[in-house]
């Protein structure tokens, strides 16, 4: 029996708002944006939104005037919370995860339907080049929320970056990752794949509280945001 059958399924909403943003006009109304995410309660692997997906959904929604139209392609998406939010920006999305785990992109068809968003989902192995990946048009983000989780598996998650980065070479690469150990490093794959990247803080775009769109973040602090891009 698959033992995703007898987890208790429910849906959680997420809640993103332009208030108090730097910059906006003090009578401008706030821009607000919910998402729908179904998860399994037990936290399986990837069917349940970890602290990781909110803050990057929360820088999307901080660039959304970048986001608006471009082509986006999440990695590992699972319950696919910043794709749903760069599709509720006018976004045109393409939502991956493991080629492998049909009942992933099973809920990610189903995350999309409960926000009434379009996208394309497709299955990625990281580390190989599927003749979907090849057809893709050019992209100009490439997200990922917690991808560097299980080291044995960093260069291959690279590996599928810098394939999608060589076609793209314009394209970002911004993922956010949290330090569960300070002996695991990715700068040396990064030069090994010729890519460079920036440490985008958090309180740049309001996901420095201890809550960020409404999902509570204890030790938030471990989370961190990088803008990765090939070196010219």
């Amino acid at each position: 029996m698959d033992g995703l059958a007898t987890a208790s399924r429910y849906v959680r909403t997420f809640e993103f708002s332009s208030a108090g943003e730097a910059g906006a006009a003090v009578d401008e109304a706030p821009l607000v944006l919910r998402a729908l995410v179904p998860e399994v309660l037990n936290r399986s692997y990837g069917l349940y939104t970890w602290p990781c997906a909110p803050v990057l959904a929360q820088y999307v929604f901080h660039e959304r005037r970048r986001f608006a139209g471009a082509h986006v392609l999440e990695l590992g998406a699972g319950t696919a919370l910043p794709s749903i939010v760069a599709a509720k920006l006018g976004a045109r999305v393409t939502v991956t995860d493991c080629a492998a785990a049909p009942q992933l992109l099973a809920n990610c068809r189903r995350a999309l339907e409960l926000n009434a968003v379009r996208a394309t989902v497709l299955g990625l192995s990281w580390g190989l080049v599927s003749p979907e990946l090849l057809q893709l048009p050019p992209l100009q983000f490439i997200l990922g929320s917690d991808v560097f989780y299980d080291e044995p598996l960093f260069e291959e998650v690279l590996r599928s970056v810098a394939f999608l980065l060589e076609t793209s070479p314009h394209a970002e690469f911004v993922f956010s990752y949290q330090e569960r150990s300070s002996e695991r490093c990715l700068e040396p794959l990064l030069v090994k794949w010729r890519m460079q990247a920036r440490q985008v803080p958090l309180a740049e775009f309001g996901a420095d509280g201890p809550a960020v769109a409404g999902s509570d973040l204890p030790g938030n602090h471990s989370i961190q945001l990088y803008v990765v891009t090939l070196k010219q």
